[in-house]
């Protein structure tokens, strides 16, 4: 899972997105905190379903913990095994 969380803050990186210090990385909440919008996650998750060949369904997007790296990279993980 950790190569997933390294992806998705690579992404992140990518896109000039900050994590705030002081709090573990994965357990960010993207939205939460400002970092990304509605669109901006779509756009995320868009990503990781790519690279990781899944596709994420309803029901992982109503998960509580979908908008952290840490959340998202466990329904990939979900998906892959």
């Amino acid at each position: 899972m950790n190569e997933i969380i390294e992806e998705i803050q690579a992404y992140l990186a990518s896109r000039n997105i900050v994590l705030p210090p002081g709090q573990s990385p994965e357990d960010v909440d993207l939205i939460a905190e400002g970092l990304l919008d509605s669109v901006s996650m779509v756009e995320l998750i868009s990503f990781v379903e790519g690279k990781f060949d899944i596709f994420l369904s309803m029901e992982d997007f109503e998960a509580p913990d979908i908008g952290t790296p840490a959340g998202l990279a466990r329904r990939v993980d979900m998906q892959r095994s």
